[in-house]
């Protein structure tokens, strides 16, 4: 089965990463590749690096789309803000994935 090429892929998006990366000069351990995500269903964590004290933003793929989640617009590096147009809420393995990078 081919992939809909209106539809983005990990390379679409680490492409749109590194334009911010160096439109903004954000540290690469703030926008981390995407790949980098993949895990075994409810087997394994993302392999992000934990983003401790720091400000970070992390684009993720659920499956059917894209959601990012971000601490840099909260009042606190340990609140994650989660960006995603399409459901209402969440499923509990990104809750999972957004708390390992926290």
């Amino acid at each position: 089965m081919q992939a809909d090429p209106k539809e983005l892929n990990s390379d679409d998006i680490d492409k749109a990463l590194d334009v911010v990366q160096q439109q903004f000069g954000i540290d690469s351990t703030i926008l981390q590749p995407s790949v980098l995500g993949q895990s075994i269903r409810n087997k394994s964590v993302q392999k992000f690096v934990a983003a401790g004290d720091e400000r970070f933003i992390q684009m993720f793929n659920v499956g059917d789309h894209w959601i990012c989640a971000t601490n840099v617009f909260s009042p606190s590096s340990h609140v994650a803000y989660v960006y995603d147009s399409v459901y209402k809420h969440l499923h509990h393995s990104l809750v999972v994935h957004v708390s390992s990078i926290l």
